[in-house]
């Protein structure tokens, strides 16, 4: 027998700075390298600015834009973004950066594990929903055949650099579309659940800091735990399950924070139904959903049973039962079922 023992030593560094400007500073190993900067139209400002200060900063910028929202996050765009890299000359010394939401790092991300058999990237979320979850992991993908994420690897980003002045000038729309993944956080972890309660929503912006790194810190235990999502780390899919299914069933027109936030509140009733949570634990539970929330109408049992095709697909399913991440007493747990419908009714 021979044993052949690999070991890669990687993590990622995730730094906190006021404006873009001081990428060139912060950023002072990119100096000399070829970077592509992958940014929506939407970030036109925020991408000139970057190309700027990397060029102060001594490395040779190339604007890539892409369109907003899902829709970036096809196997058209890699190849096209792959093409650019090499009519550009781009080698595995060099990197990409990305400059955008989730979808911007997705697709930046699977690009740089496959092109030259991997350089490195960076990402610079520009949405709260991105500077709490996406940013950090390394599950980099592309939709395929109408299902989310259904080509990808598992690629860590090198260095993950969060702007001050970035997060700040989030119009309200962004900041509420972030706190569906927040509050997942507060279900998998109970001293984030005790800090989200009692926090006064008034103060909900002005802590934002400080909430982007209780989430990432959380994110990064499970992450350490289990790189590659065998086990441990399925908690961070509280939700996602029927999320999933929403955004596939919509063809991606109903957004990823709205499906979270609807996932939630249904693998809730899941759980208690199921008896994994007692009484308490669902009212303090859907407490911290209508605070954070607001009014919202749960999916009626017809909707639920249209989602099951959809689910199906799950990455995480096992032996033809669909895998649900559900409540229980203390955080979350993987519960295979195989028919929704009489828990339901």
């Amino acid at each position: 027998m021979i044993n052949i023992n690999i070991t890669e030593k990687k993590h990622t560094d995730v730094v906190f700075i006021d404006n873009v400007s001081q990428i060139s500073e912060t950023c002072a190993e990119l100096s000399g390298k070829k970077v592509a900067v992958l940014a929506p139209e939407s970030q036109s400002k925020n991408a000139a600015a970057l190309i700027n200060a990397l060029k102060n900063g001594g490395a040779a910028a190339y604007l890539y834009k892409l369109p907003d929202g899902e829709e970036c996050k096809t196997i058209e765009n890699a190849l096209k973004l792959s093409a650019f890299l090499d009519e550009n000359m781009f080698g595995r010394s060099d990197m990409i950066l990305n400059l955008g939401g989730g979808t911007v790092c997705d697709l930046g991300g699977f690009v740089a594990s496959i092109y030259k058999r991997g350089i490195l990237y960076y990402n610079i979320p520009t949405t709260l929903l991105c500077a709490v979850d996406a940013c950090i992991g390394g599950k980099t993908a592309v939709d395929c055949n109408g299902k989310k994420n259904h080509w990808g690897t598992f690629y860590q980003p090198e260095k993950v650099c969060i702007i001050g002045d970035i997060i700040k000038s989030l119009p309200d729309e962004l900041i509420d579309a972030g706190k569906s993944e927040i509050v997942k956080y507060a279900v998998i972890d109970e001293d984030f659940y005790e800090y989200l309660s009692e926090l006064p929503i008034k103060n909900f912006t002005t802590e934002l800091t400080t909430i982007i790194q209780k989430c990432l810190r959380i994110k990064g235990r499970f992450v350490e735990l289990d790189e590659r999502d065998r086990g441990a780390r399925h908690a961070l899919n509280a939700g996602h399950t029927i999320a999933h299914a929403i955004e596939a069933q919509s063809d991606f027109s109903i957004d990823h924070a709205t499906a979270v936030m609807l996932g939630l509140i249904t693998e809730t009733n899941i759980a208690y139904k199921s008896g994994f949570i007692g009484q308490n634990r669902f009212e303090r539970l859907t407490k911290l959903y209508r605070k954070y929330f607001g009014d919202y109408a749960e999916l009626s049992l017809d909707e639920i049973e249209n989602l099951v095709p959809f689910m199906q697909s799950d990455k995480k399913n096992q032996n033809g039962k669909i895998c649900f991440v559900l409540p229980c007493e203390h955080s979350v747990k993987s519960v295979m079922i195989d028919d929704i419908k009489s828990i339901l009714i």
